[in-house]
């Protein structure tokens, strides 16, 4: 009986693994002996369950996965393929160069697309790509802004136009986290020439130069497909489209200056776990009008919910170098454990395009480094919620942009709570015509700015009065704040302004704080006093412009996958996290309101007492969450 019981037994597992193929086939992928040579080969040959492995080398492809429930993957990690979207015979083969002048050099070129209507937003969505070229994998500017105050840009038309000491000046306010972008590294195409003017200085002949051509590596329109261990590096649209792709996971992958990296669209329980995504050169060399409204316009990943793309989780990446690193329009989805830097406009936007659509967002224990205008973008927001906690922001321009000319839009609840914020520029900015009519809820927060590059926690200018519920004295329907701790290093001493739009201003400087919160309503309880972080000489009268504690994000990729993402990400994050510590004597600690029930915490407040910022300090010394382990605990 025990015979024939292990034999009945040995048969049904045999029947059950060949019904759910859970047997996979194993296929290589190899320029020299694999079971195929190409990509394309092997997706042509696959079924459900099956595995792709893929050996070393450069592949040029474009591939559509219409199979449930592959993996492919790199053989080798240490030595991943490299999928190169770029014009493999202009990146291959040596150029005759010509001396122009002034440093410049011309060699034949012809651009196998047409040039489209550069000051329209493409989106990613269509093959609405133009003309960009990358030196050694640096970005290369070649084109110009035509409005200093507005949008818009046009290709360089003359030589003198890529000496940078011909670049007109940026504005004040674009200095404040970078100083210039008028440094090396210029081209232009036309009349079948491409002229270069090198980021060294030097010859054209000793780089390499890439030009996107292919539109995108992999449109995924099936669910359960793992994509691991490769290096994927200019395409011209989004590298990684997944639509209707379930379950899907795109996990330590190497995402180098593609225009766009991740589109996920109308897909549930995606993950993008553990990636470097970074364009080189972008972030240094365009400024916020240089890109918006253009087909510049671009972010690393888009999550265009539509209230479909549900439970996605993006977690423990790098995305740096973008004009925005994460867009997402109304969804569902936790964002944590990321380092974003070096954006132009925004780190994360959430923006509705469709007034139905319900925000549920969580974005918590990331760091938040470098961008020129806002940090986080809630504007245009109908629904909600958005959750913002236990972050480390620091040398932003601005936490977050909120409002609208929509009273439509103007609903959408939004929580910011122990999170820091040091060495920005301001904290809030409502640019548009209604307020946030009380949605946005500050608690907990530590707030500190650099005062030689900035002046306001709070400024309102120019609301209207005709606005239902709008007044200054005492200040209503503006942001709902409170047990904030506020404080301000340097010498300029202005802290607030209000202005109504009958020209009445009311301003208050560091020593008029408890003034400002007793005429206005705002941080009735909250503090004007130095954090007392411990590594505060970092901070405090900083020249943030030149503030570099991140190494990871300007690393090159090559390093990286030499050394191990795994590593090094674990290495990096912890230490610059924890520089944002508070000292034992810190104000900000015990000092926090108990928040809801509801909101959601990943620190136990261990002794009932919650600190302000995003330090916990009795309860949290490493705050990364275990790799796949992430608990969020409701208090």
């Amino acid at each position: 009986m025990k015979k024939l019981y292990f034999f009945t037994l040995t048969v049904s597992i045999i029947v059950l693994l060949i019904v759910n193929h859970s047997i996979a086939t194993v296929y290589h992928v190899s320029k020299d002996n694999g079971d195929f040579k190409t990509l394309h080969e092997a997706i042509e040959k696959v079924d459900s369950g099956d595995i792709i492995k893929i050996h070393g080398g450069v592949y040029h492809e474009s591939i559509t996965i219409t199979k449930d429930n592959i993996t492919i993957e790199a053989f080798d990690p240490k030595d991943p393929p490299i999928f190169d979207g770029s014009d493999q015979e202009f990146l291959n083969n040596n150029h005759e160069w010509n001396f122009e002048s002034d440093g410049v050099y011309s060699t034949p070129y012809t651009w196998i697309k047409s040039i489209p209507e550069l000051n329209h937003y493409g989106g990613g969505k269509n093959d609405y790509s133009t003309l960009v070229v990358y030196e050694n994998d640096i970005y290369l500017k070649g084109y110009k802004g035509i409005q200093i105050d507005g949008t818009g840009i046009a290709p360089y038309d003359n030589l003198e136009e890529l000496n940078p000491v011909n670049d007109p000046p940026l504005p004040n306010w674009a200095i404040d986290i970078k100083k210039s972008i008028s440094i090396e590294g210029r081209f232009i195409y036309k009349n079948n020439k491409l002229y270069i003017r090198s980021v060294d200085g030097d010859h054209p002949s000793t780089h390499k130069y890439s030009i996107p051509i292919l539109f995108h590596l992999f449109d995924i329109r099936e669910k359960k497909v793992v994509i691991k261990n490769l290096v994927i590096k200019n395409y011209s649209g989004y590298a990684v489209r997944l639509e209707n792709s379930d379950y899907s996971i795109i996990e330590n992958c190497i995402f180098i200056n593609n225009h766009y990296s991740v589109e996920i669209r109308n897909s549930q329980n995606v993950k993008l776990l553990k990636n470097f995504i970074k364009q080189y050169g972008f972030w240094e060399r365009m400024w916020y009008y240089d890109a918006k409204g253009t087909v510049f316009w671009s972010h690393a990943i888009d999550v265009d919910g539509g209230g479909k793309s549900k439970n996605c989780e993006i977690a423990q990446n790098v995305i740096s170098g973008y004009y925005s690193a994460l867009l997402a329009h109304g969804t569902d989805m936790n964002v944590h454990d990321n380092i974003f830097s070096y954006c132009i406009s925004t780190h994360i936007n959430c923006t509705a395009y469709n007034i139905d659509i319900p925000f549920n967002i969580r974005i918590y224990n990331n760091i938040f480094h470098h961008v020129d205008d806002n940090s986080i973008g809630v504007s245009n927001l109908p629904d909600g919620p958005i959750w913002i906690f236990r972050n480390i922001f620091y040398v932003v321009h601005g936490l977050n942009k909120a409002g609208s000319n929509d009273l439509s839009k103007s609903g959408g609840e939004c929580y910011f709570y122990n999170n820091t914020i040091t060495n920005a520029t301001r904290i809030p900015i409502h640019p548009y015509s209604y307020p946030s009519y009380k949605k946005l809820h500050y608690r907990n927060n530590i707030f500190h700015l650099n005062s030689n590059k900035s002046t306001f926690f709070w400024r309102y200018r120019y609301r209207n009065s005709y606005i239902e519920g709008w007044d200054i004295i005492p200040f209503k329907n503006g942001p709902d704040s409170d047990y904030n701790l506020f404080f301000k290093d340097g010498n300029t001493d202005l802290i607030a302004e209000f202005r109504d739009s009958y020209g009445s201003i009311y301003t208050y400087n560091k020593d008029e704080f408890n003034i400002m919160c007793d005429q206005t309503g705002l941080d009735p309880n909250s503090l004007y006093a130095d954090p007392n972080f411990l590594n505060g000489s970092l901070f405090i009268n900083a020249d943030v412009s030149r503030m570099r504690l991140d190494n990871i994000s300007t690393m090159n990729y090559e390093e990286i996958i030499h050394t191990g993402y795994n590593e090094l990400y674990l290495s990096h994050f912890n230490p610059l996290y924890n520089l944002f510590a508070l000292t034992e004597g810190s104000p900000a600690i015990d000092r926090g309101e108990d928040l809801p029930d509801n909101w959601p915490d990943i620190v136990e407040i261990t002794d009932q007492l919650i600190d302000i910022g995003a330090h916990e300090h009795k309860s949290t010394t490493n705050l990364l969450s275990p790799p796949n382990n992430l608990r969020i605990y409701i208090k």
